[in-house]
């Protein structure tokens, strides 16, 4: 609870929570939010709600929500659910190795 609290008051963290039929199922975490347009993105989901592509379309909501936006994850050796959900999302594989990255979208002609 004091991790959720402390979360939910850092100015510098955007938490969203994920449902499914009404149900949670995790959660994505944008964090340094104070740098402008590069965040470090986190998600989880429930072991009940996996395999499902709840992963892939929360990243790529994010993705949607934030077009202006760099991201940055971080995904443990062996988790290659995780790596799945980055690169169906439209995540590059980064350096150093386990790193994924989203360039913003630049559909619109902006840099």
């Amino acid at each position: 609870m004091a991790w959720f609290a402390q979360t939910l008051a850092d100015q510098n963290i955007e938490l969203w929570l994920l449902e499914e039929h009404g149900q949670a199922v995790g959660s994505v975490r944008l964090d340094g939010l104070e740098k402008g347009n590069h965040w470090e993105i986190s998600i989880v989901v429930a072991p009940e709600a996996r395999d499902r592509g709840i992963g892939t379309a929360a990243l790529k909501l994010m993705r949607q929500q934030y077009k202006d936006r760099w991201f940055v994850a971080e995904v443990l050796p062996g988790n290659d659910a995780s790596r799945s959900a980055f690169l169906k999302a439209g995540f590059t594989p980064g350096i150093p190795s386990g790193t994924y990255v989203a360039a913003p979208d630049r559909k619109d002609g902006s840099d």
